[in-house]
């Protein structure tokens, strides 16, 4: 064995038989590792293994020393000069006496000759693994860049068509569009030249290669760079279209509102309004003006639901009154119909949209009202304190329900009396009469000095006489009418009403 020779110093006979004896070892683990690589590989090759060698056996490589070793083992292969027995060395010394260190140690042949195999085998694989990597990782980039370009290609295309469908497209607008394409389409030329070479038929397998990919990789954010300069124009031209489209939209709708407003032929007010935020519309899509137009738009839509509303009132206004004046049976509902119908007019005269609205609401509550027909029955009578104990009194009520012709239950809205709210309810109390208490009084002391309201009174007797109240019709709602008339005998003036 050489006794720690230094690169350029000579080595015996059986050293350099040994070292070719581990290159042929470690050729008939990998295959022909001649036929596969170029010099410059196998080199590569080797120097991993000798690095792998030293770090395994828990040394720093001497990258000096491998690099020395590994040259000298391809430029002389039969005078190998002999580098310093490191690590590496001693593996190959080990792998060469594997039969002997068995025997000597236990170490079975074929684990000595799998630990050498998969230093080597490792090392290639993973380098090799590391750099295909890498490489798709730059075909990926190519590749997305070949889409990107068609993507911008396309799209600038169809601004193209689309600005030719709007000939009224200013001037001004129309070389700011040119020049964003003319911008965007010599990026994308140069995108193409490069995608020619690197990715043709949008593909980058063939032709990056492990060879040229770093290289590539060096190039690629040029061109991405130029794809987002394209793309940043092709936005611009976007929006000068897309501008105009909607220019284009709403000077249809304005032409469309004002034909509709017209059609109806509306009071003079109205159409003035109409004409007058038309115009203003107008005036803004001629100055490119869109979110003024489009306020004009609104408006011009607004008076369109105005002149519609105010129409289908106004045809109202003389069938309601008509009906009223024909059922009415009192005078006081005819003259309150009366004074609708005129304020009806005047606000009809003036276009005033929310006072004709306000006049047909009251026209049509006297119409639905004085139609309307029910009638109030007697379903039960209550005595009860208030429930403000300050109020030392007791009240008296007949307990109703309306129930219309047709027989089914009307409810109805009252004020509470002792609260003020409004509730609607099915059942009220009707307050017949009251009763004020002395001090220390007590409702049955009411009763037995027989101090109670006759009507009351009665309602309890017809109750206790079989069940039911015989006579149970306390008022009558005929049509024509305004309010319901009282028919039951000996009934006050209502005080109140109370929900039950």
């Amino acid at each position: 064995m050489a006794k720690n020779n230094l690169p350029g110093e000579s080595v015996d006979l059986n050293t350099a038989l040994k070292i070719r004896k581990i290159e042929e070892e470690l050729r008939g683990v990998e295959g022909d590792v001649e036929a596969q690589f170029n010099i410059n590989v196998l080199k590569d090759k080797y120097t991993d293994v000798l690095r792998a060698a030293d770090i395994a056996g828990g040394k720093t490589p001497d990258e000096e020393k491998i690099a020395a070793a590994t040259e000298i083992y391809f430029s002389r292969l039969n005078t190998f000069q002999g580098p310093k027995r490191t690590f590496s060395v001693k593996l190959a010394e080990a792998y060469v006496e594997r039969k002997r260190l068995g025997m000597k140690y236990g170490i079975p042949t074929v684990l000595a000759m799998s630990a050498a195999a998969a230093i080597w085998a490792g090392s290639v694989m993973f380098k090799s693994a590391h750099q295909a990597a890498l490489e798709s990782r730059v075909e990926n980039r190519v590749e997305n860049v070949f889409k990107q370009s068609h993507v911008i290609e396309g799209e600038l295309a169809a601004e193209d068509k689309k600005a030719l469908a709007h000939p009224e497209l200013p001037e001004s607008e129309k070389v700011k569009l040119q020049e964003n394409v003319k911008v965007a389409d010599s990026q994308l030329a140069e995108v193409n030249t490069f995608l020619k070479e690197v990715c043709p038929n949008g593909s980058a397998r063939k032709e990056v290669t492990r060879e040229n990919f770093n290289a590539v990789e060096n190039r690629i954010a040029g061109y991405e760079s130029k794809l987002g300069i394209a793309q940043e124009k092709l936005k611009g031209a976007k929006e000068i279209v897309q501008t105009q489209e909607e220019l284009t939209s709403t000077k249809r709708t304005l032409d469309s509102l004002l034909a509709e407003v017209k059609s109806i032929k509306p009071a003079e007010s109205f159409q003035k309004s109409a004409e007058s935020f038309y115009h203003g519309g107008m005036a803004c899509v001629a100055n490119r003006q869109l979110n003024e137009a489009r306020k004009y738009q609104s408006e011009l839509r607004g008076v369109k639901g105005q002149v519609g509303e105010f129409e289908s009132l106004r045809v109202k206004v003389g069938p309601v009154y008509n009906d009223i004046r024909a059922i009415a049976k009192e005078d006081l509902s005819r003259l309150e119909a009366e004074q609708m119908f005129v304020d009806a007019n005047q606000a009809i005269a003036s276009a005033n949209v929310l006072k004709l609205k306000q006049a047909v609401t009251d026209l049509e509550g006297v119409d639905r009202n004085l139609n309307l027909e029910f009638t109030d029955y007697v379903m039960d009578c209550d005595r009860r304190m208030p429930d403000n104990s300050n109020i030392q009194v007791i009240r008296f009520y007949a307990v109703l329900e309306r129930k219309g012709k047709d027989g089914r239950t009307i409810p109805v809205t009252i004020t509470h009396e002792e609260n003020k709210s409004r509730v609607t309810v099915n059942k009220r109390g009707y307050r017949v009469g009251e009763v004020a208490l002395a001090r220390g009084q007590t409702p049955n002391d009411i009763r037995h000095a027989g101090k109670e309201p006759e009507i009351y009174t009665r309602l309890l007797h017809d109750i206790e006489d079989n069940g039911v109240i015989d006579n149970a019709v306390f008022a009558v709602k005929e049509r024509g009418y305004k309010d319901a008339r009282i028919k039951m005998k000996g009934v006050p003036p209502c005080g109140g009403e109370y929900p039950y």
